[in-house]
C-alpha cells in the first residue's frame, strides 16, 4: 500500500516537472527540480492534495539528496563526465539567430558539479520551438542557426564565469545509424554528420563525442568518424541482426575489420558501454572481465552500464516494479529500506550496500587501471628489460587480458567454469590476434 501511494506521489511529481520544464524530465532533472525550494519558492500544495499519496514522505527523502550531496558523490567515484539533457529556454529572431538565453538553471548545475566533474555532456535533443508555438525541424537551416548561436552563447557565458570549452564535449544526436544497411549513410545521418561539421567549423574548440551501437553500419561509421573526437560504443557486438539488414551482414566482423579502424583512426579517445540486462547479467563477462573485454577491443578510455542503478520498486525485489517493466537495474541496494533481505544481509544497517556485480565491477576496473599503466610505464622506457618482457606477455599476441600466474600459457579465465570461458570467449572474439590500442 505504501508503495503504491508513493508511486503515485512520483507519479504526479514527474507531471508537475514536465509542465515547468516543456518535456519529460530526466530523473536528474526531476530531483533537482524538487529538491531546489530555493529556486522555486512554492509548490502547488492544493494540486499535490488532489493528485498525490505519500508526497511528505518522497519529500522527506528527495531532502536527503540534494544536487551537492549527488556531486560530491560522483567526485568521490571519479566520475568524468554527467549528461546536460535539456536546452536552456532562449528565443530567436526568424533567421535563428539568438535573442536572449535564460542560463541560470544550467549555472546552477555548473556550480554544483563542475567542481567534481571533468566534463559536461551538452545534449539538446529535439525539434527547438519559437515563441509562437511552432517548431523548427532538426537539422533544418533555421534549427541549425539557433542550435549553433545557442551553443556559442552558453559557451561564451561559460568562459565569462571561468568554465572554458575544454569542460564541455557535444552529443549531436545518441546512437547514431541509417535505418537499414541498404541506405546507409541514410538522410538522417548524413544531416546529423552537416550538423556537426558546422560545429567543428564553427566552434573548433568544442570536443564532439558520438555514443555508437552494432545497428551503425561501417558507411555510417565513415561518415561520422572525421568529426568524433570522443567515441562511447556499447558492447558486445553480434554477429547477425535482427531487423535492419540481410542475415548475411555480420556485425562483429564489420567492426573488427571496418568500424573498429576507422574510429581508431579519427578519435582521441574511444570508451565503451553494456545495455544491462538486470541482474540476469553474468557477474563474470559483463561485471569483472567486461573492462578487460573493453581492453582487447581498444576501447581503453572507460566503461559504463545503461541503466546501472535502476530501481523499480524496493531494491531488494527483483520483480516488484510496475507496468510492462518490472525488472530491477540495481548495482547498489538501499540500507534503509525495511526489507527482510536488507535486515538479513546487511545487519550493520550501512546506508548503501554494494551487490557482488558492483564489486566484480570494480575489480576488474582496477585490472585494467593497472594494465594501462604498465603499459604506459612499458612504452615511456620506465621498466627494467625483465619487467617491460613481463608486461609484453601481458599485452602479448594472445587473448589482451590478464595472464594467470598458475596457467602461463592461458589468462584468468583459466579458472572460470568452462561455459563461462566459452561465454567470454565468444564475446572477445578478436577474428585476428591485435594489441588493444
Amino acid at each position: 500500500m505504501y508503495r503504491g501511494a508513493l508511486t503515485a506521489g512520483r507519479l504526479a511529481q514527474y507531471a508537475m516537472t514536465a509542465a515547468d520544464l516543456g518535456h519529460v524530465p530526466t530523473n536528474a532533472e526531476y530531483c533537482e527540480w524538487w529538491s531546489c525550494s530555493e529556486r522555486n519558492g512554492w509548490y502547488d500544495r492544493d494540486y499535490v492534495d488532489a493528485h498525490a499519496v505519500g508526497f511528505d514522505e518522497l519529500a522527506g527523502q528527495l531532502e536527503k539528496y540534494p544536487p551537492e550531496a549527488a556531486a560530491e558523490d560522483l567526485g568521490a567515484h571519479h566520475v568524468t563526465m554527467i549528461e546536460f539533457p535539456y536546452m536552456p529556454r532562449a528565443s530567436w529572431d526568424d533567421d535563428g539567430e539568438l535573442l536572449e538565453a535564460d542560463f541560470a538553471r544550467h549555472d546552477r548545475w555548473m556550480d554544483t558539479y563542475a567542481p567534481y566533474v571533468r566534463r559536461m555532456m551538452i545534449f539538446w535533443h529535439g525539434e527547438i520551438e519559437r515563441d509562437d508555438g511552432t517548431v523548427w525541424a532538426r537539422h533544418s537551416p533555421e534549427w541549425r542557426r539557433a542550435y549553433l548561436s545557442l551553443l556559442r552563447g552558453w559557451l561564451d557565458h561559460n568562459l565569462e564565469r571561468g568554465f572554458g570549452p575544454e569542460r564541455f564535449v557535444l552529443l549531436v544526436a545518441d546512437e547514431l545509424h541509417s535505418a537499414n544497411l541498404a541506405d546507409s549513410p541514410d538522410d538522417n545521418v548524413q544531416a546529423v554528420v552537416e550538423t556537426m561539421r558546422q560545429v567543428r567549423t564553427a566552434i573548433p574548440e568544442l570536443k564532439l563525442y558520438q555514443t555508437l551501437t552494432y545497428y551503425a553500419f561501417p558507411a555510417d561509421v565513415e561518415l561520422m568518424a572525421p568529426v568524433t573526437d570522443f567515441a562511447c560504443v556499447a558492447l558486445p557486438w553480434p554477429e547477425r541482426l535482427t531487423r535492419n539488414a540481410p542475415p548475411e551482414y555480420n556485425p562483429r566482423q564489420a567492426w573488427t575489420e571496418e568500424i573498429g579502424p576507422d574510429l581508431r583512426a579519427h578519435c582521441e579517445q574511444l570508451g565503451s558501454y553494456h545495455v544491462a540486462s538486470g541482474k540476469s547479467d553474468s557477474q563474470l563477462q559483463w561485471n569483472h572481465a567486461y573492462p578487460l573485454v573493453a581492453l582487447g577491443q581498444g576501447l581503453d578510455a572507460g566503461v559504463g552500464h545503461w541503466a546501472y542503478n535502476v530501481a523499480r520498486a524496493s531494491t531488494w525485489h527483483d520483480w516488484d516494479g510496475e507496468g510492462e517493466v518490472r525488472l530491477d537495474y540495481s548495482f547498489v541496494y538501499d540500507g534503509a529500506e525495511d526489507h527482510e533481505r536488507n535486515r538479513r544481509l546487511n545487519p550493520t544497517g550501512e546506508p548503501v550496500v554494494p551487490s557482488i556485480r558492483w564489486e566484480a565491477l570494480r575489480e576488474g576496473i582496477q585490472v585494467a587501471k593497472l594494465l594501462l599503466a604498465l603499459r604506459e610505464a612499458r612504452d615511456a622506457g620506465e621498466l627494467p628489460a625483465e619487467v617491460a618482457a613481463q608486461v609484453d606477455a601481458l599485452w602479448g599476441e594472445d587473448l589482451p587480458i590478464q595472464r594467470c600466474t598458475v596457467h602461463k600459457h592461458r589468462n584468468l579465465l583459466a579458472h572460470a567454469p568452462k561455459h563461462m570461458q566459452d561465454e567470454l570467449l565468444s564475446l572477445i572474439h578478436i577474428s585476428e590476434p591485435t594489441r588493444p590500442y
